[in-house]
This record gives C-alpha cells, structure tokens and sequence, in this order.
C-alpha cells in the first residue's frame, strides 16, 4: 500500500462516490477508479459494493478505513513537525554560560523565548569560560555566552552588552561603617576570587585591583561566582562579582556592595561565541541567536543591576 492509494480510498469512502472524490483531489473519474482497483488487488479484498447508485464500504473498507484514518493524522503530524524544523520553531538548542558571571544574563537574555518557540527546547550547560569554549568546538553545544573578547580564531564571536562589576562585604563588616574606603583601606583584607590563575574573570578583577595599587590577598578560590557569593556571606572575605549576580542578596541585605575611592571595573564585554564557519547549527540555535541580539540591544538601553 502507498500512502496516496490510502489517500485516494479514504476520500472515496468518505464522500461514496468515485466522481466526487475526483473533484476533491483533481483527478478524472478512470484515475480514481484505477487506484482503487489497484488496492483492492494489492489486497485481495473487496472494499466497497456498488448498492443502486452508491458505494457501500465492505467490512474490510470499514476496518481499512479506521487504519488509514490514523495513518494520515500520524502523516500530517508529521509534515507538520518537519515543517516546525524548517522554520526553526521545533529542535533542542544547547547553551553554554559562564559561571563567573553570565550565566546570572540568561533571565535577560532568553527571556519571551519560550513564549514565541513553545516547540524550541532550551538547555543550558553552566561551566568555567574556557569550557564552554571547549564545547563549542567541539560541538557540545550549539552556542556559549562567555566573557570576551575570547582571542579563538576557530570561534565567531559576537558582543552583545556590557556587564558591570561591584565589589561585595559581608554585613556588618567592619570597613562599611566607614563614610568612604579606599584601595588603602583593603589591603590587609581576604580576597575570595573565582576560577584559577588561567580564569579570564580573575585575571581581569586581579588586573583592575593592581591598577589601584592593591595586590590583593587571596584567601579561596572559588568554582563559580555563586560559591563566591555564599563565601562572602558567611564573613569568610570580600569579593568582585558581576553586579547582576547580586541584586537580590543586595537587596535583601545578605552581601553589601561598595564602591571603594580609586578602584573601577570597566564595564566587561559578554559576547556570543559558535564555532567559525559551522554550517550544522540548526534553525533553531539561530532563531535563538536572533532573539537573544534583540534581547541584549533591549538590556543595553537600560539599567545595570
């Protein structure tokens, strides 16, 4: 059986008349009748009888009928679906975030996603920078958010917003009852940084210290930015996070933020990273990529935090 000969039967059967099925699919009345002769001696059964002026189903149409009735929903179930891939509006699309810092970005980012691709599945894989350029290469995941710029000529790279960071106290530390610090002031402080000395985050907090003057004493490393958070708010040292990782603790008195005379972090780059001339990516990873360009020229405009 072809899946048009079942297509040909169905509107037969429904309509009773061969001319009238004709009509609907546009073909002669020898046409229809041939796919159906055809059928029925693939089959070895007779599907309908001629009863005065009108076909009459046999048992055997009858049961047929019921199957074909499924396999064509099954069948434009399925054109459907492929169609939903096409566009781009159906597929699993995986994400890498940086722990340090832009991972705390995909609430912004990706925000609306869902609602405009229900059919898209989004899975995020937060990791260390340096692996989730890894898996981008290695085609792990279809697109990372990292801190940039990422310096891999093997990786496109995109910037998408700017990112500030803030220094962070435990309540009740001593220094915050001073109207104003100075780089002076936390020389004598522990230190709690992410990553290790390869880390681009800690590299890039330890650069920005030094160029104060302060050669920070570091006391924990720490995997991600939310190790550093819990570190800080348990009185074990100070910190420097990305900002948006710690509104609600701000907010909810948990960590302190601080601006310290003679200490600036430059707003830093997030940037979008596939793998260079990657022609695999899916529809879907760039329906995402789209929406999240959108996204970041929206976060862009207004304020940090």
């Amino acid at each position: 059986m072809r899946l048009h000969q079942l297509e040909v039967f169905c509107l037969v059967y429904e309509q009773r008349s061969i001319s009238a099925a004709g009509q609907v699919l546009r073909l002669t009345q020898p046409a229809v009748s041939m796919q159906v002769r055809d059928l029925e001696r693939e089959l070895g059964l007779r599907l309908f009888e001629r009863v005065g002026r009108q076909l009459v189903p046999t048992e055997a149409g009858v049961a047929l009928y019921g199957h074909a009735a499924g396999i064509r929903v099954a069948f434009a179930e399925a054109e459907t679906a492929m169609a939903e891939y096409r566009g781009g509006r159906r597929g699993t699309i995986r994400v890498g975030a940086s722990t340090t810092g832009v991972v705390y970005y995909l609430p912004v980012l990706l925000y609306g996603f869902r609602q405009c691709y229900p059919k898209a599945q989004v899975t995020v894989e937060a990791d260390l920078t340096e692996r989730v350029r890894e898996a981008v290469l290695h085609g792990r995941i279809d697109v990372g958010l990292i801190w940039g710029p990422c310096h891999d000529e093997r990786l496109q790279e995109e910037h998408l917003l700017n990112a500030d960071f803030t220094l962070i106290f435990p309540p009740g530390h001593p220094l915050l009852d001073r109207s104003t610090l100075t780089a002076a002031d936390l020389r004598a402080e522990t230190f709690i940084l992410p990553g290790d000395d390869a880390s681009p985050t800690r590299r890039y907090i330890v650069a920005r210290l030094q160029e104060s003057g302060l050669h920070p004493l570091v006391g924990m490393h720490m995997r991600s930015t939310e190790e550093v958070k819990q570190a800080v708010a348990a009185g074990l040292g100070i910190g420097v996070v990305a900002a948006r990782s710690v509104r609600y603790e701000a907010a909810g008195g948990g960590i302190v933020t601080r601006r310290v005379a003679g200490i600036s972090f430059p707003p830093r780059p997030i940037v979008l990273i596939t793998r260079r001339g990657g022609g695999s990516a899916s529809l879907a990873a760039a329906n995402l990529m789209t929406h999240v360009r959108a996204r970041a020229a929206v976060a862009a405009t207004g304020p940090e935090g």
